[in-house]
C-alpha cells in the first residue's frame, strides 16, 4: 500500500548500521540509554554495514587495527564513500579521518571475524574535510551512494598543483571530483570517490561502464582528458570496488604533444589576414594568442 510504511527491519540493533535515504536535508533524533561498552560486532565475509555506538570521535585505525592485524578487513568506507584501505605499497591509507557518533560504516571482510568496540581512549584523528571543487560539479546531490574509489598514487609525479581538480566521469556524467591539497602532495596520493546512480534517475555512474578522468589546470584554465596506467583494478565501474592508477608525467605528455604539433602560418609577414593550418586540430576551447 502506498498510504502506509511497512517495516520490514524489526527491532534496530545495536551492532548494526542502517541506510537512509531522505528527499532534504534534516536531523534523526535518537533518545534512549547508552550502549553498554565493550560492544561486539560478528563480522561476517563479505559485505557489512556496522554502527559506531561511542559518544564522540575516535580515529578509525584505531577502532580497525585488530581486524587489519587479523587478517579480516578489506576494504572500509563512510556514507561519503571515503575509504580506509590497503594501497599496497604504501600501506593502510585512512581516508575517513574519525569515526563519529551516529553514523554507519560499510565494512568488506576478507574473512569471519569479531570487531569489539571498547571504551577506549578516545584519541582524534586530524582530518580536515575537502574544499568543493570550483570547476568541476558532480552530478549528484548529498553523499551519494555506492561508491567507488578511483585511487592515484604517486601524485608527485604528475606535474599538478594544489588548487588543481580531477574529475571522474561516467560519459559526460561527473561522478566524483577532487580538489588537490597540500596534503595530497605530502601523501603523494589521492583518493577520489564516484557516486553511483540512484534509482531511475541517471546521476552517477553505471556499473559496467567505462572510467574516463580529466584534470582542469587552475593555473591556466585548461581541462585535459588523462591517460592514466593502472596499477591494480580494472578501469571500470563496479560498486564499492578499488581501482589504482598511475598518472606519471600527464602535463609532461600534453606539453610534448604540442611541441611536436606542425604549425604554417602564411603569408608571412603579412598585413592584413593571415592563414594559421595545423597538422591536428586543437581541442575545443584552445585559445590562441597572436603577437608582432
Amino acid at each position: 500500500s502506498t498510504s502506509n510504511w511497512i517495516n520490514n527491519i524489526g527491532i534496530l540493533q545495536d551492532p548494526e548500521g542502517y541506510k537512509i535515504r531522505v528527499v532534504s536535508d534534516c536531523i534523526l533524533e535518537i533518545a534512549g540509554k547508552q550502549i553498554t561498552l565493550p560492544l561486539n560486532i560478528e563480522i561476517k565475509q563479505g559485505w557489512n554495514l556496522i554502527s559506531f555506538p561511542i559518544n564522540g570521535s575516535i580515529d578509525a585505525m584505531q577502532v580497525i587495527q585488530p581486524l587489519i592485524d587479523a587478517g579480516v578487513l578489506y576494504k572500509i568506507q563512510d556514507e561519503k564513500g571515503n575509504s580506509i584501505e590497503n594501497w599496497r605499497n604504501l600501506g593502510w591509507r585512512n581516508g575517513i579521518g574519525n569515526f563519529n557518533a551516529g553514523e554507519g560504516y560499510i565494512l568488506q571482510a576478507n574473512k569471519s571475524g569479531v570487531l569489539t568496540i571498547n571504551d577506549i581512549v578516545k584519541s582524534g584523528y586530524f582530518y580536515a574535510d575537502r574544499l568543493e571543487t570550483t570547476y568541476f560539479k558532480v552530478d549528484y546531490e548529498g553523499n551519494g551512494f555506492d561508491h567507488m574509489n578511483i585511487n592515484i598514487v604517486d601524485l608527485n609525479e604528475s606535474n599538478f598543483q594544489v588548487g588543481d581538480e580531477i574529475a571522474v566521469f561516467d560519459g559526460k556524467i561527473c561522478v566524483g571530483a577532487v580538489k588537490l591539497t597540500e596534503m595530497d602532495f605530502s601523501n603523494n596520493a589521492v583518493s577520489i570517490p564516484a557516486s553511483a546512480s540512484e534509482l531511475n534517475v541517471t546521476n552517477g555512474y553505471t556499473s559496467g561502464n567505462s572510467i574516463e578522468l580529466k584534470v582542469w589546470n587552475s593555473e591556466t584554465n585548461q581541462e585535459i582528458k588523462l591517460q592514466p596506467d593502472v596499477i591494480e583494478g580494472n578501469m571500470i565501474f563496479n560498486k564499492q570496488a578499488s581501482v589504482f592508477v598511475l598518472l606519471n608525467n600527464q602535463s609532461t605528455n600534453v606539453k610534448d604533444e604540442f611541441n611536436n604539433l606542425k604549425i604554417d602560418m602564411y603569408p608571412n609577414p603579412a598585413s592584413n589576414n593571415v592563414t594559421v593550418r595545423f597538422s591536428v586540430l586543437p581541442e575545443e576551447g584552445t585559445k590562441i594568442t597572436f603577437m608582432d
